[in-house]
């Protein structure tokens, strides 16, 4: 197992500041080639902008958007960042050590540590139709769309919101579904790869 230390500075340069025209959070860096993940919420709205753990500012585009499951991929092409890794299927069990980074109220990179409460889907949080991860971690907006990792540094979610004092993540499934969705609709549909897909498909499990 890696130091605490450890994972957060590996961690932190995969996660990038996101601004839009309504405001700013933060992207997780997933695959090469400037491929960014971040909630719907923050990246609705152009223009985008992605700012590195160096300082480096790059424009982005929206190349999928799903706003039910509050998820959105940005392609930054000119980002030079170490992406990370998905954990395994199934990964996030109550009482699992996570670690959250993100760009609280748009400052500097910063990490929250907690343990995963469980998996709602009982109504208890605002969007009932879909899983997520709850977790004690201390949160504040601008951590929207960053990693929420394992003590390896895989992410095990995406932080979307804070409810009555509870973090909550998109998890890891949830994102390897829609990615795989995306990948699908790109082959579908050569021709426009890059079009923001704008329709709302529901809250999925």
């Amino acid at each position: 197992m890696r130091s605490f230390e450890e994972v957060v500075a590996r961690t932190r340069r995969s996660v990038v500041r996101i601004t839009s025209g309504q405001g700013s959070g933060a992207g997780t860096v997933l695959g090469e080639g400037g491929f960014i993940l971040t909630n719907a919420h923050v990246a609705a709205v152009g223009p985008l902008a992605a700012e590195a753990a160096d300082g480096a500012v790059h424009p982005a585009s929206l190349f999928a958007l799903d706003r039910g499951r509050d998820l959105a991929l940005l392609a930054a092409p000119h980002l030079k960042a170490p992406p990370l890794s998905l954990a395994p299927r199934g990964s996030g069990r109550p009482g699992q050590l996570m670690i959250a980074v993100g760009h609280p109220s748009g400052g500097a990179i910063a990490a929250s540590t907690g343990i995963i409460v469980g998996a709602d889907q009982d109504g208890c949080l605002p969007v009932p139709q879909q899983r997520l991860l709850s977790s004690d971690l201390r949160l504040a907006p601008g951590f929207s769309g960053g990693p929420m990792v394992d003590a390896e540094g895989r992410v095990l979610a995406l932080s979307t919101l804070i409810w009555s004092g509870v973090a909550a993540g998109i998890p890891a499934d949830s994102v390897r579904r829609f990615l795989t969705e995306v990948a699908a609709e790109v082959l579908d549909d050569p021709v426009r790869p890059h079009d923001a897909d704008s329709r709302p498909r529901g809250r999925a499990g």
